[in-house]
C-alpha cells in the first residue's frame, strides 16, 4: 500500500511539473494570440507617460512570471481575477503566489495597498489609474 501511495504521489508531482514546464514563460489564452494592446492602453490614459504603462504592465508580468516583452498583450479591461483563473484553470492547481507577489510590488512602488482596492472585477486599467493618481500627487 504505501508502495501504491509513493508511486501515486511521485506521478502526481511529475505532471505537476511537466505541466510547468511546457507552460513556464507562456500565456494562457486568449491573451497568447492577441496583437499589441497598447492603443487600448493609449486610449485609456491618454495622458499616461508610455513609461509610465510599460513599467505597471512589466511589473505585473514579472510577478505572474510572464515574459516581459509580452506585457502589451494585456489591455485594461483585463481582470485580475480573469488572467488567474485563465493561468489556474482547475481549483485544485497550486498557484506560485504570483497576487501576492504582485501585491508586494504594488505596495512597495506605488504605496497602495491590493486588499484595500481588491474585487472580483478589478481590471488592470482600474489599478493602473490609481497608481497614476499617486503619481500625480507626488
Amino acid at each position: 500500500m504505501l508502495v501504491l501511495a509513493k508511486s501515486i504521489s511521485l506521478v502526481c508531482i511529475g505532471v505537476a511539473v511537466a505541466w510547468l514546464i511546457r507552460n513556464l514563460g507562456r500565456l494562457p489564452e486568449p491573451f497568447q494570440s492577441r496583437s499589441c494592446q497598447g492603443v487600448k492602453w493609449h486610449r485609456a490614459f491618454p495622458d499616461a507617460a508610455k513609461k509610465d504603462i510599460r513599467s505597471f504592465l512589466s511589473m505585473f508580468t514579472q510577478a505572474f512570471g510572464f515574459p516581459e516583452k509580452k506585457r502589451l498583450l494585456f489591455e485594461p479591461a483585463d481582470t485580475f481575477l480573469g488572467i488567474y483563473r485563465n493561468l489556474y484553470s482547475y481549483k485544485w492547481m497550486p498557484d506560485a503566489l504570483e497576487l501576492e507577489t504582485f501585491a508586494s510590488m504594488v505596495k512597495k512602488t506605488y504605496g497602495i495597498s491590493l486588499e484595500d482596492v481588491w474585487g472580483d472585477r478589478l481590471t488592470l486599467g482600474k489599478l493602473f489609474s490609481l497608481t497614476q493618481d499617486k503619481v500625480g500627487r507626488g
